[in-house]
């Protein structure tokens, strides 16, 4: 596996595997994730939605972590609508903002309770 230690932060309209593959599997991508990492996925029909929140589930304490989960859509048009992907960069902005720059305004923009701020686990929202 190529390692770039310039990489600050991931952000992915995905997962880091298929959908047919183990847990073990995304466990060895996963494991090698010292990064925070945010996924914008579709709805329950996404193919990605579930590898994307196993893949956040598996992050290795401390690393944060950070799901925005659509109502509706499916892969396709969450990868290729101009509309959804602009929705996606804008939620890249802000969690790199948050994570990199610890900007308090754009982790409010990711709709995240407050509560979670002062919590290591897992972010996610839903976003319509």
């Amino acid at each position: 596996m190529w390692i770039d230690d310039e990489v600050t932060v991931f952000v992915l309209s995905g997962s880091s595997i298929g959908p047919r593959a183990t847990r073990e599997q995304a466990a060895r991508v996963i494991d090698k994730v010292d990064v925070p990492l945010g996924f914008a996925v579709g709805g329950t029909d996404d193919i990605a939605r579930p590898q994307a929140l196993q893949d956040i589930d598996l992050l290795a304490p401390g690393v944060p972590g950070y799901t925005a989960m659509r109502s509706t859509g499916d892969h396709v048009k969450v990868s290729t609508d101009p509309a959804i992907q602009a929705q996606v960069a804008e939620i890249g902005i802000n969690w790199m903002d948050f994570t990199l720059n610890g900007n308090d305004e754009a982790s409010h923009r990711l709709a995240v309770p407050a509560s979670a701020h002062a919590s290591d686990g897992p972010r996610r929202a839903d976003v319509t």
